[in-house]
C-alpha cells in the first residue's frame, strides 16, 4: 500500500471520478441510442415499409441491451485486471464497489471472464455471492424481456 504522503490515495481518487464518468456516460449513451431508435423517423408510406424491421423496438431495446453490456464487460475486464495487477504488486486496488457497479451496469460477463483467466476475487465468498446476485438479476431480467417478447408476439 503506497502511504507516501499526500499521493496515498490519489488512485483511488481517479477511479470514483473514473466510475462517476462511466455511469454518466452509460446513462448518457442509453437514453442517445433510444432516442435515436424510438426518435423522429419516416413518415407514410416509408415507415409503413421499416415498420416490420423491429417488431415493436424489441430488437433495438436488444441491440441497445447487447452493446451495453459488451462495453461494460470490457472496461469490467480491464478494471479486474488491473486490480489483480494491483493486488500481485500489493498497491492500492479498486473498491469492489466499483467493480459490482460496473457488473450491474452489465459487465458481469467481463468479470466472470477475468475472474476465470486471471483467478480474480475466486477466494472472497462474499464479492462471489454479490457477483452471482447481479449475474442472475441481468440472467433473470433478460429471460423475462424474451417471454413477453415472444408472448407479445403470439398473441
Amino acid at each position: 500500500m503506497n502511504t507516501s504522503g499526500s499521493n496515498a490515495y490519489a488512485g483511488t481518487a481517479v477511479f470514483v471520478r473514473l466510475r462517476w464518468a462511466f455511469i454518466t456516460g452509460w446513462i448518457a449513451g442509453c437514453v442517445a441510442l433510444l432516442v435515436w431508435v424510438y426518435g423522429p423517423g419516416p413518415t407514410g408510406d416509408e415507415a409503413a415499409q421499416t415498420a416490420g424491421a423491429v417488431t415493436g423496438g424489441v430488437g433495438a431495446v436488444a441491440v441497445a441491451y447487447a452493446m451495453t453490456t459488451l462495453t461494460a464487460s470490457v472496461l469490467a475486464m480491464l478494471a479486474c485486471a488491473w486490480d489483480k495487477r494491483q493486488a500481485t504488486r500489493g498497491r492500492d486496488r479498486i473498491s469492489e464497489r466499483t467493480l459490482h457497479l460496473l457488473e450491474l451496469a452489465g459487465g458481469w460477463p467481463g468479470s466472470w471472464a477475468t475472474g476465470r483467466l486471471l483467478h480474480h476475487k475466486t477466494r472472497k465468498l462474499s464479492y462471489r455471492w454479490r457477483f452471482r446476485a447481479i449475474a442472475l438479476l441481468h440472467i433473470l431480467t433478460v429471460a423475462t424481456a424474451i417471454y413477453l417478447a415472444w408472448r407479445g408476439q403470439g398473441a
